[in-house]
């Protein structure tokens, strides 16, 4: 079977940014349009050595690939592959990959503070709050004390996230009557160890959906 040079198109709207903790759908489409035909989607971790592949499915013309939970930025190209008669095409977008990548970046939980409800209050104090006792977690104390209010009785889930968007700790999940609650954090995550320093995101969620993120920092 012969190889051409070249002739299929992806076409395909690139990703620029995703939400951490997001599991992102990749989208393209192959022309023209053969019956023997695949295509993949390669993506790595900034933290990555190496390329990881997956097999796009097609449904309705669209070919799709559903990344796994995406905590930090990441690069990815596109592969697609047909076979007419005795000709094989390829091609990957963009053309010159994998040394030519699109780039993603991925945002932490906090970006997404400027869609809070109003009605809703979160903070933190002290703000910068510092650990007390030993690192190896046997003598550590409450550090911050987390207040929110909410204006209706309602389920609320209180976590701590760390700057990437990973959950490094559920604090609450509990229902609770409307008003202004306190809640303290020690340090700890839910393993029990101690955190490092750095900021900490606290997002408060009323009923299953994000209602505020308050942000602090802990120093050692």
């Amino acid at each position: 079977m012969s190889i051409s040079e070249n002739p299929l198109i992806i076409l395909h709207d690139k990703i620029q940014e995703v939400q951490s903790g997001a599991s992102p759908r990749i989208k393209f489409r192959l022309n023209p349009k053969f019956a023997e035909s695949s295509a993949s989607v390669f993506y790595k971790l900034d933290s990555a050595d190496e390329f990881s592949e997956i097999t796009a499915t097609l449904n309705a013309g669209i070919w799709s690939v559903i990344l796994p939970e995406i905590t930090e930025n990441f690069s990815y190209y596109l592969s697609g592959s047909s076979v007419s008669g005795n000709f094989q095409f390829d091609t990957t977008l963009p053309e010159s990959a994998p040394e030519e990548l699109f780039y993603v970046e991925c945002q932490p939980v906090g970006h997404q503070e400027e869609n809070i409800e109003p009605g809703f209050s979160l903070s933190n104090y002290p703000n910068p709050f510092t650990a007390s006792g030993s690192a190896d977690g046997n003598r550590y104390d409450q550090v911050t004390t987390i207040s929110f209010s909410i204006t209706d009785d309602a389920l609320v889930d209180l976590s701590v996230f760390n700057i990437k968007g990973q959950r490094i700790r559920k604090l609450e999940e509990s229902f609770y009557r409307k008003g202004t609650h306190l809640i303290g954090w020690n340090g700890k995550d839910d393993s029990g160890r101690a955190v490092g320093s750095g900021i900490y995101l606290f997002r408060l969620s009323i009923d299953d959906k994000m209602r505020r993120i308050s942000k602090g920092l802990l120093l050692k």
